[in-house]
């Protein structure tokens, strides 16, 4: 389980898509704040590419 140290969201992600070796995951945190978690796929594995949270 990974976090996102900025606002503290915990990965529990629901992908969206997946295009070109990039998804786009969806992620809730607690306060109502969401944030989206863009990761690369590389040797089956995901890895945070950027990190954007925005307001709900």
């Amino acid at each position: 389980m990974q976090r996102c140290p900025r606002a503290r969201l915990v990965l529990n992600a629901q992908w969206r898509d997946v295009l070109n070796g990039r998804c786009l995951a969806i992620v809730r945190a607690k306060p109502g704040a969401r944030g989206v978690i863009i990761v690369r796929v590389e040797s089956d594995t995901l890895h945070a590419a950027s990190t954007q949270v925005v307001a709900e």
